[in-house]
Formats: structure tokens, sequence, C-alpha cells
């Protein structure tokens, strides 16, 4: 066993950042750092540990030190939630236990969605850094021998995943962010700090003035880098080169340690005790932050929006970490020390999640069951991460199954990418392949302008493009601008432009709305007039467009009838969005007549 106050200091520090930024507490903005303080001290403790016995030993104590409380926190939410979630949130959740079994949530966020977004329902979201430090664990045993006493291959390791990492953040955030290869480099740090610094005291007191200096640099670090986390940048993104800084501060403050009057005083004390309780303390304080948020269909819900329900998380973060150290990691950890003890915790998430996804989902009715659909009815999100990570460079995808003699490229944000799959089918039905851009909000919200879009087309034989935004992105004359420039650039090339209107669009997400009306009476409907007004400053785009002979396809022909509301459901109560705005493939179904309409119609302009 190592102990080292200050660790458990750092420890403290790390947990209270990540705790406090997760209850979106004013100026903790940057507090998820924390767990890369996390990764260089486990990186520390990984060499001390693997040099005191055999690999077999290394193994044991890691599942010894982890597995209990871990799997005793994921049961326990499992349990939690069956009371609390509706299915469609509840299913989420099971995919999330299944996947911490074998340590593979990171994976499991990676191939959703960024860490930061808050979209899908996801409880058990901070287990990705712990399925992080396991990956690595495996490796420890082939890395750290290879690099034990070789400094300059520790150096060159070092930079070549520090590399990787910087260049996958400009291609795909998330993936730096959540998978283990972009991470080695902050483990390395803790790793070169164990295997060379000095042991002891001895020495280290005339650096009195670094171990002031570095703690307090740490300390301000977390407050005023201008992180900006779901970002391309290789300097503010994360983790990038602003990471770098936290790490290498991190190493150093282990290196020279903390000076022993901070150690020994009220507040390092009552840190290093936090550091004793934070594996605990990280393991509960997000799922109840989480559950107690709770709201259909709300995604994950962070922070807090009173004094008394803040103080109530805190309360209750508090009282589990208690139960968890003080009962599980202190006492009955031990008999869990065996192969069968580990492998029945294991089964227990399973047995539990599994058990409890069905009786979630039995305790409602086919209404509600249908109402529910609506967020597992929507297509891969754009043109998949596996597209991105595999082809770096391209900015345009192939939906369609085969490729065609004729092309057409659908182009618009997120309302483009959930009417694409219904739109492929239609295209390929007449003898069209269907091609979409890999960025989101092309053209009106990133570097991918009208001349780049053209120029991607004409390299691909793209024949014609169909152009489909939200109604906002109209509402800006720079966008409108945008968007015609893409229009005059695509015919001066000879391609034929289509424009689908906008959907209509709700002040209310659809299915939640409709899970909470009382007797199906919905007070959030709107009608074509509604629409209309809504959508004034696509009318004024259009317009303009009149003259140029521009072809324009209007899906609120197909959902607002002239007369009554605009449809947002089937006749058995299955939404046609799964939120406010966005349609789910049976909405986008719904429009197949409109997308034949659109494409008998190109090549006869």
């Amino acid at each position: 066993m190592i102990y080292r106050q200050d660790i458990q200091i750092l420890r403290g520090v790390a947990v209270l950042m990540v705790v406090l930024f997760h209850l979106q507490t004013p100026f903790f903005d940057n507090g998820f750092l924390g767990v890369d303080v996390f990764f260089v001290i486990s990186g520390f403790l990984m060499a001390k540990l693997y040099d005191k016995g055999t690999i077999a030993d290394f193994y044991r104590r890691r599942i010894d030190r982890l597995l209990p409380a871990y799997s005793f926190t994921v049961i326990a939410v499992v349990i939690a939630a069956y009371y609390l979630l509706i299915p469609v949130d509840f299913s989420q959740l099971y995919e999330q236990a299944l996947a911490s079994i074998f340590y593979l949530n990171n994976i499991h966020f990676w191939n959703q969605n960024s860490y930061f977004d808050k979209a899908s329902f996801n409880p058990l979201l901070h287990l990705w850094s712990l399925s992080v430090e396991a990956q690595f664990y495996l490796i420890v045993p082939l890395l750290y021998p290879l690099l034990r006493k070789r400094k300059g291959l520790t150096i060159i390791v070092f930079f070549l995943t520090l590399a990787a990492c910087v260049a996958i953040q400009t291609i795909s955030p998330k993936t730096s962010f959540f998978l283990m290869p972009f991470r080695i480099w902050e483990f390395l740090v803790g790793a070169w700090v164990a295997w060379y610094s000095r042991e002891g005291r001895e020495g280290i007191s005339q650096n009195l003035n670094y171990q002031i200096l570095f703690l307090a640099l740490l300390v301000i670090s977390f407050f005023v880098i201008p992180l900006k986390p779901d970002s391309g940048s290789i300097v503010l993104g994360h983790p990038s080169l602003a990471a770098l800084v936290m790490v290498l501060l991190t190493g150093l403050i282990i290196y020279y340690r903390m000076p022993k009057a901070f150690e020994s005083s009220a507040v390092g004390r009552s840190l290093a005790i936090v550091g004793d309780y934070s594996y605990s303390i990280y393991l509960v304080h997000f799922p109840i932050i989480v559950l107690w948020n709770y709201r259909e269909f709300g995604g994950t819900i962070l922070g807090s929006d009173s004094i008394l329900r803040f103080s109530a998380i805190v309360l209750s973060i508090a009282a589990a970490s208690y139960l968890s150290y003080g009962f599980i990691e202190k006492r009955i950890s031990s008999y869990f020390r065996a192969s069968i003890p580990r492998i029945a915790l294991l089964l227990g998430i399973f047995l539990a999640s599994s058990a409890t996804v069905h009786l979630n989902e039995s305790k409602f009715n086919e209404t509600q069951k249908n109402i529910f659909s609506a967020w597992t009815d929507r297509s891969v999100y754009r043109c998949g991460k596996i597209f991105r990570v595999l082809n770096p460079t391209k900015e345009i995808c192939m939906v369609s199954d085969e490729d065609k003699d004729r092309r057409i490229l659908l182009v618009g944000n997120s309302h483009a990418d959930s009417i694409k799959t219904s739109f492929a089918k239609v295209a390929n039905n007449k003898g069209l392949s269907l091609y979409f851009i890999v960025q989101n909000d092309p053209l009106v919200g990133s570097q991918l302008d009208a001349n780049k879009i053209v120029k991607e087309a004409k390299a691909l034989g793209i024949d014609y493009i169909a152009i489909h935004f939200s109604n906002n992105i109209y509402d800006t004359p720079e966008d409108r601008a945008r968007i015609e420039s893409l229009v005059d650039l695509s015919h001066k090339h000879g391609i034929e432009v289509i424009i689908i209107s906008p959907v209509p669009t709700y002040e209310v997400h659809i299915p939640q709305a409709m899970y909470q009306a009382k007797n199906g009476v919905y007070s959030f409907e709107i009608d074509r007039s509604q629409h209309n007004i809504r959508t004034s400053g696509y009318r004024a785009f259009s317009n303009g467009l009149a003259a140029r002979n521009i072809a324009i396809y209007d899906p609120a022909e197909i959902l607002c009838p002239t007369e009554g509301s605009c449809s947002f459901a089937d006749a058995t109560n299955k939404p046609y969005y799964f939120d406010s705005s966005h349609l789910t493939l049976t909405g986008a179904t719904q429009l197949e007549s409109l997308f034949n309409k659109a494409i008998e119609g190109i090549g006869k302009r």
C-alpha cells in the first residue's frame, strides 16, 4: 500500500473539482480537468505498484481495490432507476450498465455523443474515466517494463501519444477525449515521476518555493484557462495543449511534494480525508446528481435549480460516499478477493440490469410505449463516427448502400440529418445515390463554405444538391447570403439545386409533452399560419429565389394541412419528432411522397 499525504490532497482537490463542475457551480467550469490529475496520479501509482510483485499480483491488487465499490454502485443505480425512469431512459442506463461489466463505458459513450452533450440520459457517464484507467492497466505489463530505465524511449512515446491526441483533437474531439490510446501521455508523466524522482523528504525542503509555486499554479489553472472543451482547437480543446499544462503541473507537484506546513494544516488534512474518500465520492456523485434532477426525455441534467436542491444533492453524495467507503471499501471488499466472488459481482450487474429493464417496461401501456419509441426511431448521426475516424480528411460520405450513375448531395444542419435515411431510400428508388456532409452546420456554422462544398461535389460527380436547414438559420442575413451563394455557385458549375423548406417546429419537447399531457389534450399544437409566422425569415429567402427558377418543396404541405393543426404524431400516438424540432424516421417517412416529387422534378427544369 502506497500512502503519501500530498497525493491524497491532490486526489481531494481533483475530486472536488469534478463534483463542483458536475454541480455546475459558478467558476468551476474547468472542473473536469480533475480527471487529468487523476490520470497522472494513476500513472505514478501504477509504476510504483508494478515494481512490487508479479503481473498477477498487480492485477489482483487492482481488482481488489476497484471492483467491489464499482459493482455495488452500478447495481444500486440500476435498482434506484427502476422506480424512477421511463423505459426509453432506462434502456440507455441498461446499455451503460452492460458496458460497465467489461469496463467499456468510454467506448460506449464515444459511440454516442460528446461528453459535454447532455441530450442522452447518461447516469453512468462518469465511468468513462475508470474504463480508460482499466484499459491502461492492461498495457502496463507491456509498456512499463519497456520504458523503465529508458528515458529516451519514454520521451518518444510521450510525445508520440501527445501528438496523436492533438491531431485527433482537430478531427474528432470526442475520440481523443474518450479513447485510452490518446491519454497514454498523461499516465506517462506520472510514471516518469515515479521512476526518476527522489524518495523521501531529504533534499526536498530547499525547494519550498517550487512546492508553493506549482501548487498555486495548479489551483489557479483550474479557474483561468479559457478552455473550449468540445472544439477542435489544439490549444484550448480537451484534451490538448491546455491539458498538458495541468498534467505537467500535477507531475511537478508529485515530484517536489507539498510544503510540510500545508500538509499538516487544517486545510491540508481535510483535503487528505476527502482524498481518502475520493474513489467512493467519484463513483456515487454523478448518478446522484443525474437521478435527483431526472425528468422524462430530459437527458442528463446536471447542477441544481435551488439552494435546497443543491444542499440535498450534496448531503446525498456525502452520505453515499460515507457508506461506500466505510462499508464497502473498508469492510466487505475483503470478501471479494477470490475469483468466484468477483465474478458474482459482475454477474450481479448483469442480472440486476437484465431483470429490471423488462420489469420497468412492463409498468407502462402500449400508448406510452409508442411515445417512448420516438427516442430510438432515429438513424446514425450524420456519416457515423467510424467513417469520421477512418476518413479524417473527407468532407462527404455516401449514405446510400450502393453508388449509382446519378448522385445527389444533401446539405444542411441536424434537420437534414434527421431526414437523410428516408431521403436516401427515395433517391435509391429513383436511381440516385445520396451523399451527405460529415460536419454538422455546413455552410453556416463551420469552415465548409460554398466554394469548398461545390469543389467537393464536383470531385465526386454530384449532379444535384438538395438544401434543408432549420427555420432559425434563415433568420440572419449572413446565413441567408451563405445559402444563396451555394445556390449561385452550384448553378454556375452546372449542378441543379432544390430547396426543402423547414419542417414545423415546436416550443416543447414533443414526446415529453405527449407523455405528460392529461387525457390526450395537447396544448402545444400549432397550425399552418403559426408555422408560416415562425418561418418568416425563410419566406423572405424563398421569395428572393422566385426569379431564379429554383424548385422548392415544402414539408408543411404534408405535416400541416390547410385546415387544422400540424401533425406531430400518428394515430397510435407514435411521435413524428424525437424532440422539439427533429424528425424521427417515422416522421421523415411521412415526407417520402414529397421527396418523390422533389427527385422526380430534378433534371426537368
